[in-house]
């Protein structure tokens, strides 16, 4: 395929779920006693099932989130949907979707400073 054969198509938004604690963002270790993810709604890239250990070594990272839509509204409101479906073990799951609701009130491009603001 060469790059004029690619087009664009709706948008995308990619969310990072980490195994980290809500309030004070560090690492949360430990093992993942409990992982729901809404597969069927996105793409899912991630490395852990139940019963895996989170260690205090490594890259938190539990995976990325990859939701489409038509448009960026769109987008936003399926990648909501996504975020309110997982369980499981600590993440920074609460910082995601307060940024979805940031945005999608606002609909703002997100620039570097607006991380210090948000946490």
């Amino acid at each position: 395929m060469q790059q004029d054969q690619v087009h664009r198509s709706g948008h995308a938004i990619e969310c990072r779920l980490y195994a980290e604690d809500p309030v004070t963002y560090f690492p949360f270790p430990g093992q993942i006693e409990r992982l729901v993810l809404p597969i069927h709604q996105g793409r899912f890239d991630y490395g852990v099932v139940e019963g895996n250990n989170v260690s205090p070594f490594y890259d938190p990272m539990i995976g990325k989130i990859i939701v489409h839509g038509n448009h960026r509204r769109d987008s936003i409101e399926k990648t909501k949907h996504v975020l309110d479906q997982i369980q499981g073990i600590k993440t920074n799951l609460q910082l995601l979707k307060k940024l979805c609701k940031m945005i999608s009130l606002k609909m703002v491009t997100i620039q570097p400073s607006f991380w210090i603001i948000l946490i």
